[in-house]
């Protein structure tokens, strides 16, 4: 009993190692408004001189991209997501290979608001907070970015595309 306890420790522990732990979560700033629904949208960064490297910038923006376009929405003047990274720190790659639990962990936080972009019509704002905490070989920071397009993508999903 004790041997497949221990060994089943083991297996979690190492999975999470190899697979890495990053999450993320969104906060409404403001609240959805009744409005249409679109089937095309329209990707903008607002730099707001938070230090990003601008390959992360572009790679967040090809994640969110995929995301829309794998469920067939197009680009186009339809929803009008404008995001703006607000924190930005990669944190410390190596400590988290060799300390890991939270040390040398990774955060950001992307304000996004949501616009018709036919009307310029505000429809809504959210705050997402993402972090990378560990993982193979302390974790790749693109985690935690994968992890904010997946919420802000379903957030626009489930609330303004058709």
């Amino acid at each position: 009993m004790f041997k497949r306890i221990f060994g089943n420790l083991v297996l979690i522990s190492f999975s999470l190692f190899i697979i890495g732990c990053a999450n993320a979560t969104s906060v409404i700033k403001t609240p959805v408004v009744g409005h249409k629904k679109f089937t095309s949208f329209t990707l903008e960064e607002e730099n707001l001189g938070i230090s990003v490297p601008k390959e992360k910038i572009d790679y967040f923006q090809k994640k969110l991209t995929e995301m829309f376009e794998k469920d067939n929405y197009k680009q186009g003047q339809g929803l009008k997501i404008k995001y703006s990274f607000r924190a930005y720190n990669e944190g410390n790659r190596f400590v988290r290979y060799m300390i890991g639990f939270g040390a040398g962990k990774g955060k950001m936080v992307i304000n996004t608001k949501f616009y018709d972009a036919t009307t310029g019509i505000k429809l809504g704002e959210t705050d997402t907070e993402a972090d990378v905490s560990m993982g193979l070989f302390g974790g790749s920071f693109d985690e935690a970015l994968d992890k904010a397009a997946e919420e802000i993508y379903k957030f626009a999903k489930n609330n303004y595309m058709q």
